[in-house]
């Protein structure tokens, strides 16, 4: 869970440095994110029941799901980079990755003045799924490793 905060925080650096505008709703959903974690926290520190603190956290998946894309480079991973983390938060609160992935609805497509995501963008996104879905399928002894 730390390699997803350190490359949003990187990114939003980057854009800060350049002089680039990070879109409002993407700092709304990392202030959200940040509520949802500091929930999270909250419950595991009284050892109350995390779930309750999952609406929340699905609050924030689905804003992350509709938020528009930015042609801001430095902006775009923003809300991949909050996806995960509501993901990693998601099974600190007792979910398995696939019941964590289940409450993710999935991005609305890119489009913007370029039109929709280019082909090595689009390749690049199909590359990371096959390795993500690989990888998950060698952790439950499906393939081998």
């Amino acid at each position: 869970m730390v390699r997803n905060p350190r490359v949003l925080v990187r990114r939003v650096l980057a854009a800060v440095r350049y002089g680039e505008t990070v879109p409002a709703a993407y700092l709304d959903l990392v202030d959200d994110l940040a509520e949802g974690a500091a929930e999270v926290a909250d419950a595991l520190t009284a050892r109350i029941e995390t779930s309750e603190v999952r609406p929340a956290l699905e609050a924030v998946a689905r804003a992350s799901s509709t938020a528009r894309h930015s042609a801001v480079r430095s902006a775009v991973v923003v809300p991949a980079r909050v996806r995960s983390m509501v993901v990693d938060l998601l099974e600190l609160t007792g979910l398995d990755e696939d019941q964590a992935l289940a409450r993710m609805p999935r991005p609305a497509p890119a489009t913007g003045p370029l039109g929709t995501l280019g082909r090595r963008q689009a390749a690049a996104s199909a590359r990371t799924a096959r390795t993500t879905a690989t990888r998950r399928a060698q952790r439950s002894g499906i393939v081998a490793q």
